[in-house]
């Protein structure tokens, strides 16, 4: 079998596998999901922005159009149907754009594939197949954007920065989608400054990356920016709202550090520290070497200085190693979100080839160090698990498959939402009219002074009509002081339960007004 037919077998054959493996680990039920992934596209194409009020928190104001294949997904398919698709596209997708990029690196075929099976089966990919975080395909765009430039590197090197446009509008579409992809933007953008070239032509192309960036956050973004700037003054809100004081929202920059390292010695050995503990950098555990052998093999690449047989063609393999490198450093000083990172895990068994190119030695020396590596890698890999809930014995139903309680006034109905578990995902089952207000979140609270709470209060206080509080089962009691700052009672235990796929504990309970 020819190289283009093996490396054509080996996708479809890892697509299918990926699919079916999504299939098997169950249906996605992580919090985020239940917070605003589902949530949000419905918003947008309802028009909701401004009729519901932070229903998940934060996170209400983040790009619908992220979202809106995974809506359509779950509105369209089957439950199982939505996860093999899922599945598939995300493994599947990184297995191809690794094997090419090996490929185009210079390896063997073999090598390529096994390249790509280690790039797709880690703790983290394992982890994020079949979810809605998406951040593995967005990850896609990054890996995409790594491929047209390398598979362009004589033109590149020629001076033709076209394909350096490209690779900068694929990044900059993801970035625009979700902020936190320009960890890879500004990676390949350091990457670039090494570019065996003059560095008048190394200038140049960074210039075009940063123009395609641009145009690409403008199509993944803009028109939300747009939206977000027109009605509360922040084209991010509520983030970095230090900068941009939105009275909308508290006067802060909403940046999540929990997950940085922390002292010298942790920011030096941090590979090893969530090698150890994947809980350091992320809210469910896993386990995943690989990270820490490529930091290993880093730091022999920079005291030995020196090559012999070669895995990689030598130039690509350094600017593979280059960008890996300085995309981890941007992750680790800004993010430490290891999901985040999830295109740079994919990447790390090339990158790790690339490393051990510069050591000493014989190739078949190096080819099993490299082999070694990802057997071990293999072997420990524990995929982190987000939520997951087995499928029902029965075929029918949809995704959520909630049925709302039955209201007798929906367009004069009014829904509070307390506790701080996610909620959101039921809005869309309930009729149209019904309005959704989030008393507790991450951004509203109590007593808080900004303009978010003031509208909250404004509308309960105007209010002419039932009102009613979603809340979970366990939060009932915690929410009894939300309730009371509003002016609002438990109306007896009037509470009926909203059972489905994705929560069994979500309530539904009738209020009254103090003292009404």
């Amino acid at each position: 079998m020819s190289s283009a037919r093996l490396l054509a077998a080996a996708s479809v054959a890892a697509t299918l596998i990926f699919g079916l493996l999504s299939v098997h680990f169950g249906q996605d039920v992580n919090w985020d999901q239940r917070n605003y992934h589902l949530y949000n596209p419905y918003a947008w194409l309802q028009g909701r922005l401004g009729f519901d009020l932070v229903p998940g928190g934060r996170p209400s104001f983040y790009n619908p159009f992220l979202h809106l294949p995974f809506w359509w997904l779950t509105e369209t398919l089957a439950p199982k149907s939505v996860a093999f698709v899922l599945g598939a596209v995300q493994g599947g997708g990184a297995f191809v754009l690794i094997a090419w990029l090996a490929r185009v690196c210079g390896a063997g075929t073999g090598l390529a594939l096994a390249a790509a099976a280690i790039g797709a089966w880690g703790g983290g990919s394992l982890g994020l197949l079949g979810t809605s975080f998406f951040d593995n395909v967005l990850g896609l765009f990054a890996l995409g954007a790594l491929l047209v430039l390398l598979g362009n590197w004589r033109r590149l090197i020629a001076g033709d920065l076209v394909p350096v446009s490209i690779a900068g509008l694929l990044v900059g579409i993801a970035t625009g989608l979700k902020l936190t992809m320009a960890l890879y933007a500004l990676g390949l953008g350091l990457a670039l400054l090494a570019l065996p070239i003059f560095w008048s032509l190394r200038l140049r192309a960074l210039v075009f990356f940063g123009l395609g960036g641009a145009i690409g956050i403008v199509l993944g973004g803009g028109v939300w920016m747009g939206v977000l700037w027109t009605q509360f003054g922040n084209p991010i809100f509520p983030h970095l709202n230090q900068v941009f004081q939105s009275p909308w929202a508290p006067i802060r920059s909403g940046h999540d550090a929990q997950f940085l390292p922390q002292g010298l010695l942790e920011t030096v050995f941090y590979p090893f520290v969530f090698a150890h503990d994947g809980s350091r950098v992320g809210e469910a555990p896993f386990r995943d070497i690989r990270l820490a052998l490529l930091w290993i093999a880093v730091l022999g690449a920079l005291a030995f200085r020196q090559g012999g047989g070669s895995l990689l063609e030598p130039a690509r393999g350094r600017f593979v190693l280059v960008a890996a490198v300085a995309t981890y450093v941007v992750w680790q000083s800004v993010f430490g979100i290891y999901r985040y990172a999830v295109a740079l895990e994919q990447l790390a068994p090339l990158a790790l080839l690339a490393a051990l190119d510069r050591w000493p030695g014989a190739r078949r020396n190096k080819l099993g160090l490299a082999l070694a590596a990802f057997v071990a890698t293999l072997l420990t890999a524990e995929p982190a698990n987000w939520g997951r809930a087995p499928w029902p014995e029965r075929a029918q139903g949809d995704w959520v498959d909630l049925a709302p309680p039955k209201l007798e006034r929906p367009e004069a109905t009014l829904v509070v939402m307390t506790g701080y578990q996610p909620q959101s995902y039921a809005i869309s089952r309930f009729p149209p009219g019904v309005r959704f207000l989030r008393l507790t979140s991450s951004f509203t609270n109590p007593g808080e002074a900004h303009r978010m709470n003031d509208r909250i209060a404004e509308l309960i206080a105007r209010h002419d009509g039932p009102i009613f509080q979603l809340v979970h089962d366990h939060e009932v009691e915690r929410s009894v002081g939300a309730l009371a700052h509003y002016g609002l009672v438990p109306n007896g235990s009037a509470c009926v339960g909203l059972p489905n796929r994705l929560d069994q504990t979500l309530l539904f309970c009738a209020l009254r007004r103090a003292g009404g």
